[in-house]
């Protein structure tokens, strides 16, 4: 593409939350800046490994443009999503790290009408299976990759590959990694315990969180490995007083982007691949 700022062949990291970006930048090796449409890309080498670091912006309109223009404008060879996340599971505590096995969309959805006698119905009703919240009932999204354009996709998987690598990390005494499960992503910072407990029986959601599903779906259309590593900040309003998020951010923060410098270490630097 006439575009592309370089040839080489680069790992795209990209966090959502300014204050992620100096902990990712921080472990580059001799970081060059540019700045594309108001965007700022920081190329250099993590853990030995070329990469491309961006900062998104929070929410999944900006996290999908990202994403596509980091894949346009360099030669990206997998993407990894890093940062913090709200956690949906109860069995997991502030600051343990997930690298969930697949993504969804939970507010692709329509908001049903109340008939006096509940709510429905699901005109647009795709068959995704998933259990309605009160006037929310969740669809399926369009996969531009099915034949026309006409399927339509709940979930957007990880890289098998990049599940296996994390998988196998040895990491520092202190950080619990758990690999595999749910995570979803949704327009909205939640911070409700009713709507977390219902991200969590519906999905089977680990993590919740306003990027990674739409990065996942970019990834899927344009055949790049993806994953997500994202570390628990609070409890999306399941905890009792205040959200903890922005009390926790450096600290969970600091620990996922150690994950990542993990993972790159410990991945191969040769040629481009590309799921089918």
């Amino acid at each position: 593409m006439a575009n592309r700022r370089d040839r080489t062949a680069r790992t795209a990291v990209i966090c959502a939350y300014a204050p992620e970006l100096p902990m990712l930048e921080a472990k580059v090796a001799r970081p060059r800046r540019t700045t594309i449409h108001g965007l700022t890309f920081i190329t250099g080498r993590m853990a030995g490994c070329p990469v491309v670091l961006l900062h998104s912006g929070m929410s999944m309109v900006n996290a999908a443009m990202a994403a596509q223009m980091v894949l346009e404008r360099f030669t990206v060879k997998r993407i990894v999503v890093c940062g913090i996340a709200g956690g949906a599971d109860p069995a997991l505590g502030v600051g343990e790290i997930t690298v969930p096995a697949r993504w969804a969309q939970y507010l692709e959805a329509t908001f049903a009408r109340d008939t006096g006698d509940g709510w429905g119905p699901d005109i647009l009703a795709d068959g995704a299976g998933v259990a309605n919240f009160g006037m929310i009932f969740p669809h399926a999204v369009v996969d531009v990759r099915s034949r026309g354009g006409a399927g339509r996709r709940m979930w957007f998987e990880a890289d098998p590959e990049l599940l296996e690598a994390a998988s196998r990390l040895s990491l520092p005494e202190g950080l619990a990694l758990h690999v595999g499960g749910s995570g979803v992503s949704g327009p909205v910072f939640v911070d409700n315990a009713a709507f977390c407990d219902y991200l969590h029986r519906a999905f089977a959601a680990q993590a919740v969180d306003m990027e990674s599903a739409a990065i996942a779906q970019v990834a899927h259309a344009n055949r790049v490995p993806f994953i997500a590593i994202r570390g628990l900040s609070d409890h999306a309003g399941a905890e009792a007083g205040v959200n903890t998020a922005i009390l926790n951010v450096d600290a969970v923060a600091a620990d996922t982007a150690k994950v990542v410098a993990a993972l790159l270490k410990a991945l191969p630097h040769g040629p481009i691949t590309s799921p089918s």
